[in-house]
């Protein structure tokens, strides 16, 4: 057994070639782990019996106290090193290692609003194709009373999860944060005249035709709600359930990309029905700017939140990806519905009328472009 002293430089040496070799890996691709991030740690050093192998050989290391400074400056300079191959004016200046792996510190923190702004905005809903389909559809169809029926339920039951799922936000329980959640409840379940969200997006939908699927009321427990859905939105919906329980992250993802399929939407129908943009549930949230303070109080508050709790900051960025990925599925099932109501038009256009001769052996079947 050979015990590390301030005199046996070998297996100290050893010691900081370990600490060396468990920060660099391949060129192309750095991955820190939080506890290398962290200050050095010598409970790791002192646990007795440790044993390192080297080639066939095994050195039972314990090292002397004298040595843990030395140990410790020397993990210091090799994370400088690792800072200025890499570019890094601090540590925290790295957002995503690895698999979204984020540096808690304080800079990484400041930068949390641009920080979510930037990947949110690969997904933006008004990039689906969904909206553009529902909007170059012919007016027969896009009229018809069934198709925007289950648009509404989809739509509908995307954002009553979401609205639920607010009650349940965690970390925001001084009194301070408890009446900024209330002011943005309030936006939602507290308009004039006992009006909400909910009843305001219903009424635009019958108004242009919709032939509702579920009344009002229906909208409540969400694992029932989900019996009615497709499984794309039905995934939604739970996933809002389970994590915006957890963190603040999806909250976040939502209030963000609020606005741009607000917009997407009304804009889409609107192209059918000019009305439907100057329905309350639109021309209230667009006019008084309701989603984009949601978004920055959103951001504001679980900004304010990671400073008291910075070890929270790689868990809410990825449930907010993951908020962000179980959205576009949303869009997605909207499209197929749009796609396959445009294919049923279509082959009822095709498809010749009861009035129509039946054509004999000899007639030309019209061409259609």
């Amino acid at each position: 057994m050979l015990v590390a002293s301030g005199a046996a430089k070998p297996v100290v040496d050893f010691a900081l070639d370990i600490v060396h070799a468990s920060f660099y890996k391949s060129s192309h691709q750095i991955r820190l782990k939080r506890e290398r991030c962290s200050p050095f740690s010598v409970t790791c050093l002192q646990t007795a019996g440790t044993k390192l192998g080297r080639g066939n050989q095994f050195i039972d290391l314990r090292l002397a106290r004298e040595d843990f400074p030395r140990i410790r400056d020397a993990y210091s300079w090799r994370l400088g090193r690792l800072q200025q191959e890499y570019d890094m004016t601090s540590l925290s200046s790295v957002r995503f290692m690895g698999r979204d792996w984020v540096e808690p510190g304080p800079h990484a923190i400041n930068e949390f609003p641009s920080t979510i702004k930037v990947f949110l905005a690969e997904h933006r809903p008004s990039r689906m194709p969904f909206f553009r389909h529902l909007a170059a559809l012919p007016i027969s169809v896009a009229s018809d009373s069934t198709l925007l029926g289950q648009i509404h339920l989809i739509y509908q039951s995307a954002m009553h999860a979401t609205r639920t799922a607010v009650y349940y936000l965690p970390y925001l329980d001084s009194p301070a944060l408890r009446k900024r959640k209330l002011k943005i409840l309030i936006d939602d379940d507290g308009l004039p005249e006992g009006d909400t969200h909910h009843y305001q997006l219903t009424r635009a939908f019958l108004n242009i035709g919709a032939k509702s699927v579920l009344q009002d009321e229906e909208f409540g427990d969400l694992e029932e709600l989900c019996c009615h859905l497709d499984t794309k939105t039905a995934h939604f919906v739970r996933i809002v359930r389970e994590l915006y329980r957890r963190s603040l992250g999806p909250w976040c993802a939502v209030e963000v990309l609020s606005v741009d399929w607000m917009r997407a939407l009304s804009g889409a129908l609107s192209i059918h029905f000019p009305q439907f943009i100057h329905e309350p549930y639109f021309r209230e949230c667009f006019s008084q700017r309701v989603e984009e303070r949601h978004a920055e109080e959103s951001l504001t508050v679980t900004q304010m939140v990671l400073r008291a709790r910075p070890t929270l900051l790689p868990e809410t960025l990825r449930h907010a990806k993951m908020m962000a990925k179980a959205l576009d599925g949303v869009w997605v099932h909207l499209d197929k519905i749009v796609l396959d109501a445009h294919r049923r038009g279509a082959r009822t256009d095709d498809a010749p009328s009861a009035t129509d001769e039946p054509l004999s052996a000899g007639t030309i079947a019209p061409q259609h472009l």
